[in-house]
C-alpha cells in the first residue's frame, strides 16, 4: 500500500510539472493521467480513476480526433473502471466501442490492447448473462410464492 502512495505522490508531481511545462493538452499530461488512473484503479479508488482516465481520453480526443489508438486504449481503461464498479452494461459499452475502434483502425489482432478488450467483453457478457439468469430465477421464485 505504501508503494502505491509513493507512486501517486510522484505521479501527481509529474502531472503538475507536465501541465506547467507543456500545457493541459499534451500527450505527456494524458499519459500521466493514465498512470495515475492505473494506481487509483489498483487501490480501488474507482471514482478518482474514472476522473483520471476520462481526462486522458478527452486530451487524446482533442489531440488526435476520435479515430486513434490512444482513444481506443483510453476507452478500454474507462471500461475497466466501469467493470470494477460492477457497472457491467457501461463497461460493455466502453469495451465494445474500443474494440470497434481498434477494428476500424486496422489494429493487428495480436495487439495487446485488442486482445485484452476482446477478453474483457467476453468476461462482461458472461457477467451480464449470469445477472439476467439470477434476476429471472429470483422473479420466478417470487412469482411461485403468490
Amino acid at each position: 500500500r505504501q508503494h502505491w502512495t509513493k507512486a501517486m505522490i510522484a505521479l501527481s508531481e509529474a502531472w503538475r510539472l507536465a501541465r506547467e511545462h507543456y500545457g493541459t493538452n499534451h500527450p505527456f499530461v494524458a499519459q500521466t493521467l493514465d498512470l495515475m488512473g492505473f494506481v487509483q484503479l489498483s487501490t480501488s479508488k474507482f471514482d478518482d480513476a474514472m476522473v483520471s482516465f476520462t481526462g486522458a481520453l478527452a486530451i487524446f480526443r482533442r489531440l488526435h480526433g476520435p479515430m486513434h489508438l490512444e482513444v481506443a486504449n483510453s476507452l478500454f481503461n474507462v471500461g475497466m473502471v466501469r467493470e470494477a464498479k460492477e457497472e457491467l452494461s457501461d463497461a460493455w459499452e466502453a469495451y465494445t466501442t474500443a474494440r470497434d475502434l481498434y477494428s476500424r483502425l486496422g489494429t493487428d489482432n495480436e495487439h495487446p490492447g485488442f486482445i485484452a478488450v476482446r477478453r474483457s467483453i467476453a468476461h462482461v457478457e458472461k457477467g451480464i448473462h449470469e445477472r439476467q439468469a439470477t434476476n429471472r430465477n429470483g422473479r420466478r421464485k417470487e412469482e411461485s410464492k403468490e
